[in-house]
């Protein structure tokens, strides 16, 4: 997640924890809100003070993204707890919401979670979503979790 994240920030040319982002985002609440937080944990950092994300954040913007990204997956409700201007601007960025901790789906072995799904051809992407969900419910009756 970390080194996507910085993919994601160089798609402009770029490495200073600002990407490109939808046209529906505004820069200028990116910016803010980034730059604020990034400060807070410098700040933190600097002074000892306990702080909710690694402090390897702290060492530039670009890694402060990449690490906040890290951790919008990994650990949402910290990364929201710490900072949730942040998460609110990563949530539409990566356009999704992270499961809560504890869910059932992140108990099942062998299970890559994805908001993309594509088939090889028209049928199978119309026919995929329904075929997911049924092996899902299908396997969660399996572990008495529905």
């Amino acid at each position: 997640i970390h080194e996507l994240a910085h993919k994601l920030d160089m798609l402009d040319g770029y490495s200073n924890g600002h990407p490109p982002l939808h046209a529906s985002m505004d820069h200028a609440i990116w910016r803010d809100t980034f730059q604020a937080a990034y400060l807070h944990l410098r700040h933190q950092v600097d002074t000892g003070r306990k702080h909710a994300v690694n402090s390897y954040a702290a060492t530039s913007p670009a890694e402060f993204f990449a690490v906040c990204s890290e951790n919008f997956f990994e650990s949402p409700e910290r990364l929201h707890a710490a900072y949730p201007d942040v998460y609110r601007q990563l949530s539409l960025f990566y356009r999704q919401e992270p499961l809560p901790a504890g869910h059932p789906l992140l108990e099942l072995d062998n299970v890559t979670l994805t908001p993309h799904m594509s088939g090889g051809s028209d049928d199978a992407f119309r026919r995929s979503p329904r075929l997911l969900c049924s092996l899902l419910i299908e396997e969660l009756r399996r572990r008495g979790l529905s």
